[in-house]
């Protein structure tokens, strides 16, 4: 899958990363839309930075697979 990586203050990298394996009672969604906060704009002009690279996920609205609900 895809994901936007921040590798180095205001550099930003669109890279395959790979797919996740659920554990038990968990599940995988696929992202329909997706955006940034205004976290990921600090940590993206070098205002204060977690351990680089970072791909940062937060709450974007998905699309159930029907298997995954019944």
């Amino acid at each position: 899958m895809k994901a936007a990586v921040i590798t180095a203050p205001g550099k930003v990298e669109v890279t395959t990363v790979a797919d996740p394996t659920p554990r038990p009672r968990e599940v995988v969604v696929e992202v329909a839309a997706c955006g940034i906060c205004g976290t990921d704009l600090h940590i993206l002009q070098g205002e204060f930075a977690p351990s680089l690279p970072s791909c940062r996920d937060t709450s974007s609205p998905v699309r159930w697979p029907r298997s995954a609900l019944t």
